[in-house]
């Protein structure tokens, strides 16, 4: 049985692509992505509460990210499940590609942004971008908007890593940017 202490975060599940079951994913800050592809090493996900194997049939790149295929899911039916689902994978498979990987950070992707003010959900943490001076938050919004929001340690009120929610204290104004 896999435990919780035996898995770190690598990427995250994006949306459905085409009818076959495949579906966009990306790696977050492991940079070994495609080593971890080609070696055949499971991803782990949290099915109600237990944490599951399930190995890529297929994999492809698309753009800077990937298309993978499971036999577990051949629709789309099926792998929309995974929509915005944090991936996971062994440590002992992580290491194994690159031991210098710190296992022990958190992933807040796919994880909803709170306003911990309103409590509101501002949307879900798509991504981060550093090609600024400061870091953004590429959040998709309930209305299905992407938009960017300038990010902090500061803003952290609390990270809710079993509910997969990040609430933040946000200054005023900010959504005007």
């Amino acid at each position: 049985m896999i435990d919780q202490n035996d898995i770190a975060p690598i990427g995250f599940f994006g949306k459905p692509h085409g009818y076959a079951g495949e579906i966009n994913f990306s790696f977050d800050g492991f940079d070994e992505g495609e080593a971890f592809l080609q070696g055949g090493y499971p991803i782990i996900l949290d099915m109600d509460g237990i944490w599951v194997p399930f190995f890529i049939s297929e994999w492809r790149t698309k753009g800077s990210d990937y298309l993978l295929k499971f036999d577990d899911f051949p629709n789309i039916e099926s792998v929309r499940i995974l929509v915005n689902k944090e991936a996971n994978a062994l440590k002992k498979d992580i290491h194994t590609i690159d031991p210098e990987y710190d296992t022990e950070q958190v992933s807040v992707i796919g994880y909803a942004l709170i306003d911990a003010a309103t409590g509101g959900n501002i949307g879900t943490i798509m991504d981060f971008d550093d090609t600024t001076a400061n870091l953004l938050l590429k959040i998709e919004t309930e209305e299905g908007e992407e938009r960017l929001i300038p990010f902090h340690e500061d803003f952290v009120v609390a990270v809710d890593e079993q509910n997969h929610r990040l609430e933040v204290d946000l200054p005023e104004g900010i959504f005007d940017l």
